[in-house]
């Protein structure tokens, strides 16, 4: 008798799509996109392993080939398929990325006449609006917009204000992006106490491009020097998104669906994170996730703090001192 070839065993498959997952999420994205098609030589792979295909494509910055595979898939599939939804929304972000707007809207056109629309999973459809609403969006119309105003002098704020006021202004020029601060900030940042209001400049100055000149840190006992175009956004070095959806995942399990403590853990999470900021956050998004929630539950009393330790935890640990520090 033949024997079957091993690589088809579902065995194989199986440990292949373990393999991938643990590529993804250690951000090994070249090692993901190669390994993708050892999969489609086997199997047909199932939505999750295409989304994070597109995504390593993207975090890779390889627009056009996420589209041609994306365009390639959809000729491929039938109207009805479940997949397409996905195929063309990752369309419409390679577009967007690769600032191609009249097909865009083309492809937006085509998905709202699409008879299948209204039987999307909500994800799907929040999925498309987070494109929408993102930084991918026309640059050039942007700005044009009118920006949201400070209520106060930025500036006077920043400089003299209480810790909260100068926190909330800072706040509010890395969040709108608000232009004509960096002489300001890239002056201000090197000499700034509160280390939460030295990230969110810090996040700032890299938000604006600037590169006059290294950024230069020590925070936690760890010195950094680099110029802006060295690191990564706030988002992708805190791996934002990633360990948003572990928490969604991971806390309705161990939270059994009370939704409170998953906000609770975003938030705490959020927080944190800005602190470390512009420094390589050194774990993945899962060991992120669960060390968040883990702390959540031993503030609830649902876990026992000596079961909270490891590098994870001093992690946290370190973090919640500097809080407290700015709470003071």
């Amino acid at each position: 008798m033949r024997k079957k070839n091993i690589r088809s065993h579902p065995r194989f498959i199986q440990k292949l799509q373990r393999d991938l997952k643990q590529y993804y999420y250690d951000e090994d994205y070249y090692t993901y996109i190669q390994q993708f098609k050892a999969l489609q030589e086997l199997d047909f792979p199932s939505s999750e392993y295409f989304e994070m295909y597109y995504e390593s494509l993207f975090h890779t910055g390889q627009n056009e080939k996420a589209l041609f595979f994306g365009e390639t898939f959809f000729q491929m599939l039938d109207d009805d398929h479940e997949d397409n939804a996905l195929h063309m929304i990752m369309i419409i972000r390679a577009l967007k990325n690769l600032e191609r707007y009249e097909e865009v809207e083309n492809w937006l056109v085509a998905m709202a006449k699409n008879p299948y629309l209204g039987d999307l999973d909500p994800s799907v459809l929040e999925k498309l609006e987070m494109i929408l609403q993102s930084d991918i969006t026309d640059s050039s119309k942007d700005e044009h917009m009118i920006q949201p105003e400070f209520d106060g002098n930025i500036e006077k704020t920043i400089t003299e204000g209480s810790v909260e006021a100068r926190l909330s202004a800072v706040e509010f020029i890395f969040n709108k992006k608000v232009e004509g601060y960096v002489d300001l900030i890239s002056r201000l940042y090197k000499n700034e106490e509160i280390l939460m209001i030295q990230s969110l400049m810090v996040g700032y100055l890299k938000a604006m491009d600037y590169n006059d000149e290294p950024i230069e840190l020590n925070k936690f006992g760890k010195k950094f020097k680099k110029y802006t175009s060295e690191f990564k956004t706030f988002d992708k070095e805190a791996k934002v998104v990633k360990t948003i959806e572990w928490i969604d995942d991971i806390g309705a399990r161990k939270f059994e669906g009370n939704d409170e403590k998953i906000r609770q853990t975003l938030e705490m999470f959020m927080n944190f994170s800005i602190l470390w900021y512009p420094y390589h956050v050194p774990f993945t998004p899962q060991k992120i996730a669960n060390i968040f929630i883990n702390y959540i539950r031993v503030l609830h009393n649902e876990l026992d703090e000596k079961n909270f330790h490891g590098e994870l935890a001093d992690w946290v640990f370190l973090i919640q001192d500097e809080i407290e520090r700015l709470n003071q």
